[in-house]
């Protein structure tokens, strides 16, 4: 079985440490998900679409990622599935079937920085976005037990920071696999960077739109593009 997942939640009105991440936000999401995944829908009619719905608000983001972190797990442990896990402020230009088909293991996609491409090093931090991410039912339990142990060191240091310590702890996941380089025909099938200069890339698989600077402004865009693509 192949799904497509993602996951709506919320944080409580006093979590104020990270800007922009707010309850008053969670119907604008709840939007660019149906938005977002009829794009996904259209090129992958054959797959099954869940949406993770955490309608009590986290204590802060953390929580909230980690609490998707462990709902992903029971559900590829469970269905003994491939899942792709894509953010709401996605859109999709391409029939996934190549993922499913042709990673093995557990893969990030979108590299912040092009010159990058070529040079990876698990010694450097963030350099694969984890705004699409690839669980296939053949990864191994060790890879999803190095998730665990970060994110249990990471509480256990008492540190809500920024948004990046998901991302770190899912480019530590990819980085297990030494042979990871042999993906790199499709580490830029997901664009991360066009949005943030004022781009819009139509030949990518999949394109985000860093929702978090400003959702109402993504909202806006997601339903403008979406339109060309579900009626082209």
């Amino acid at each position: 079985m192949n799904i497509i997942l993602n996951s709506l939640w919320t944080v409580k009105r006093s979590f104020t440490k990270v800007r922009l991440v707010n309850n008053k936000n969670y119907y604008i999401y709840k939007k660019m998900r149906e938005v977002s995944q009829k794009t996904f829908h259209k090129f992958n009619p054959d797959c099954k679409f869940v949406n993770l719905e955490f309608q009590n608000p986290f204590d802060n983001h953390q929580l909230a990622f980690y609490e998707t972190f462990k709902t992903t797990y029971k559900l590829w442990k469970e269905e003994k599935c491939n899942i792709i896990f894509h953010d709401l402020d996605s859109i999709c230009h391409e029939d996934l079937s190549e993922i499913f088909e042709n990673i093995n293991d557990f893969m990030c996609f979108g590299v912040h920085c092009n010159k990058e491409i070529e040079n990876l090093s698990p010694d450097r931090e963030h350099n694969f976005s984890c705004s699409l991410r690839y669980f296939p039912k053949t990864m191994s339990e060790e890879c999803w037990q190095l998730g665990f142990d970060l994110w249990k060191k990471y509480f256990d240091e008492g540190c809500i920071g920024p948004w990046g310590i998901e991302q770190k702890i899912y480019n530590d996941m990819v980085y297990l696999n030494e042979n990871y380089t042999e993906y790199k025909d499709y580490f830029n099938i997901n664009d991360v960077t066009s949005f943030l200069r004022g781009l819009y890339d139509e030949d990518c698989m999949v394109y985000q739109f860093h929702g978090s600077r400003n959702p109402e402004y993504t909202l806006n865009r997601l339903e403008k593009y979406s339109r060309w693509i579900l009626e082209g």
